[in-house]
């Protein structure tokens, strides 16, 4: 039986592209020496020490979310019909994913927006975390 590629595979692929892409972008912007060695990934998405590039990062981090997601949901396509635990692990796999992308969406959208410091040191995009936090639980 031949397979079509699926909604899944172009996901997946698109997802790595746009990370790839956008974090080149941002590298280039950076304006200290990098090395993955002595420097975080997300060093790259920080506008303190990137602020040219910052924003490219960032809205890669979102986009590369968006085409996990894509990814994740198009996996439907391998459901196995009257396998019941086949569908349960399948729909586990969708849900863990899914969430995993949204929280890389979070991660993307409080670093552009909240990255600098309260006056008692902490970083203010936690008091953001804990304000979602909350609003999911109150759901």
């Amino acid at each position: 039986m031949k397979r079509y590629k699926s909604i899944s595979f172009y996901g997946g692929i698109l997802a790595v592209l746009c990370y790839v892409v956008f974090a080149l972008l941002a590298f280039s912007r950076y304006p200290l020496p990098y090395s993955p060695t002595t420097n975080w990934l997300s060093d790259l998405g920080n506008p303190n020490l990137n602020p040219q590039g910052a924003i490219f990062y960032n809205i890669g981090i979102i986009s590369t979310s968006l085409f996990l997601i894509v990814f994740f949901l198009g996996l439907y396509v391998w459901k196995i019909e009257d396998n019941k635990v086949q569908l349960i692990m399948l729909r586990l796999t969708q849900a863990f994913g899914i969430l995993g992308a949204f929280c890389m969406m979070m991660s993307g959208i409080t670093r552009s927006i909240c990255i600098r410091s309260t006056p008692s040191g902490l970083p203010l995009y936690s008091y953001y975390y804990r304000q979602v936090l909350y609003f999911q639980l109150q759901c």
